[in-house]
């Protein structure tokens, strides 16, 4: 597009030039199929014409013309440069957001192993008589819960990948899946 438009700037600025024209042209004349006799002396014929036309002075249209195509060019450009700088800013927020993601996981991971502890630590007690039951519940609510973040964060990760995927323009394994006919 970009080539497009300097082709255009430049055919907008030929107005500025004389533009020349040439019109050449040969025919024969006769009687027969082969047009070889005819009553006069001219069987063979040609003609060369060559034009030239050249506007002196038409009022600076040709001067905005050319400052439009101009300023055309130079909006493509800026639209380029934007979806360009659009498209880095896209991409390290991505993968910034996938650092992220990979860290919160190994948080929730320590989180994980810490209330399996607290647990394990929790029906010890509890067989000692040294604990109530609801420290024991308490305790698997704890799991659940950092099992659950956990699982959030596995989820979080996987569509920072996604959207890291999608940023630098490749398809996802589930992109491919919905694309395919069943």
């Amino acid at each position: 597009m970009g080539e497009t438009l300097d082709k255009a700037v430049t055919l907008k600025k030929s107005a500025y030039y004389p533009q020349v024209a040439a019109i050449a042209s040969y025919w024969r004349n006769g009687d027969s199929p082969l047009a070889d006799s005819n009553d006069f002396e001219n069987d063979h014929n040609a003609a060369l014409i060559v034009q030239a036309t050249w506007t002196v002075f038409d009022g600076n249209k040709t001067r905005s013309r050319v400052g439009q195509a101009a300023s055309e060019k130079r909006a493509h450009d800026q639209a380029i440069r934007e979806v360009k700088d659009r498209l880095r800013v896209d991409i390290k927020s991505a993968w910034l957001n996938l650092g992220v993601a990979e860290n919160t996981i190994k948080t929730a991971g320590d989180a994980v192993a810490q209330a399996e502890e607290n647990l394990r630590i929790t029906r010890l007690a509890y067989r000692q008589e040294a604990a109530t039951s609801t420290e024991v519940l308490d305790a698997r609510t704890d799991l659940t819960d950092a099992r659950t973040r956990y699982y959030q964060a596995l989820y979080g990760y996987l569509d920072a990948m996604a959207v890291l995927d999608r940023a630098v323009g490749r398809t996802t394994v589930y992109e491919k899946d919905l694309n395919t006919n069943p």
